[in-house]
């Protein structure tokens, strides 16, 4: 690609056809504009390409994204309703009187809205994956 300024020397002019060099340097700057250079023949045919290596692998990569946040949202769920369920037994066994135990269902209580965030926001993001891939909700 060709400069449109020459910032180094700014006598010398960009343009070649102002250009005070000989008429062969002319020349062969015209002829070797975007053409391409034969050398010889080799044998060797050449191959078009018909897909974008980019759509092959963008295809791959959507499933391997899909599969791992269905893990992660399933990952998610399980720590949800383990820790839910735990919480409900803690409130089963809780005393009045007891404040360690306050103590402990508060921790399992902010926990267990802690995995609800979390499972909400794997659910979002694997939700938006799908949509910008193109696959089915």
């Amino acid at each position: 690609m060709r400069r449109v300024h020459d910032y180094t020397s700014s006598e010398r002019p960009s343009s070649p056809d102002t250009s005070p060099s000989s008429g062969q340097g002319s020349r062969k700057r015209e002829n070797s504009g975007r053409k391409r250079r034969v050398t010889g023949t080799s044998g060797a045919q050449t191959m078009k390409r018909t897909r974008s290596i980019h759509t092959q692998t963008n295809a791959i990569k959507a499933s391997q994204t899909a599969g791992h946040h269905s893990q992660r949202l399933l990952t998610a769920k399980t720590n949800y309703y383990n820790c839910r369920s735990r919480l409900l037994q803690e409130l089963g066994d809780i005393s009045p009187k007891d404040s360690a135990m306050h103590e402990k269902v508060n921790a399992s209580l902010q926990e267990l809205i802690t995995l609800g965030l979390n499972y909400r926001h794997v659910e979002a993001s694997q939700a938006a994956v799908q949509i910008s891939h193109g696959l089915p909700t």
